[in-house]
């Protein structure tokens, strides 16, 4: 369990649907293809593709526990937030995500992305770039 912070609420989860772990575009074409953006739509988020975003980032990938991303000693001391405001069909409020069940845990109500977020076009946009 995270030290220091408490989750409000461990009924408020959020379950996520298996993430996909195949796609149709090559490794080699996303590191190509990769570019920093500033640019946001206003439009919402999927609650899938939230939960598919999470866990290309953490979450869990084999049978014991391994996960997406390296640590030393398997250990992986990193926890992963997520401030949603534009996500369809979930409240606002700031989650950790934990990769184990690939599901989201409250830990504070409400639009937070003015208390934490200071870049404009991301405090008042969702993650999906501009085309």
């Amino acid at each position: 369990m995270t030290r220091g912070v408490k989750v409000l609420n461990r009924t408020t989860k959020i379950k996520f649907i298996a993430p996909r772990q195949t796609g149709r575009v090559s490794v080699e074409q996303c590191i190509s293809q990769r570019r920093s953006v500033r640019g946001f739509r206003s439009q919402t988020l999927t609650e899938e593709k939230l939960g598919q975003l999470l866990w290309a980032a953490q979450g869990v990938t084999t049978a014991d526990g391994k996960r997406a991303v390296s640590s030393a000693g398997a250990l992986y001391p990193l926890q992963l937030y997520t401030a949603c405001s534009k996500v369809s069909g979930m409240t606002g409020g700031v989650y950790r995500y934990d990769p184990g069940h690939h599901e989201l845990l409250l830990v504070s109500p409400g639009r937070q992305c003015e208390k934490y977020l200071t870049q404009r076009a991301v405090k008042n946009g969702s993650p999906t770039r501009q085309r």
